[in-house]
């Protein structure tokens, strides 16, 4: 599973989301507010890696960039 992300656009594997809203967290994390209040965080954000967390599932990858 591939994503992308910008301040208008989050997309994951081809399929685009309007952004609402990216919140700071600290000094190396974000959290990314989708529609329908989804949310998700980006934490641990290195130059070639971070960690995504959905808030709704509770599920958490390492992701690595390509």
């Amino acid at each position: 599973m591939g994503f992308t992300l910008d301040a208008q656009t989050y997309n994951v594997s081809g399929k685009e989301f309007p952004v609402v809203q990216i919140d700071k967290l600290g000094d190396q994390g974000y959290y990314v507010v989708l529609p329908d209040n989804y949310g998700i965080g980006l934490f641990e954000i290195e130059e070639n890696s971070l960690v995504w967390y959905s808030q709704a599932s509770g599920d958490a990858f390492d992701c690595r960039r390509e």
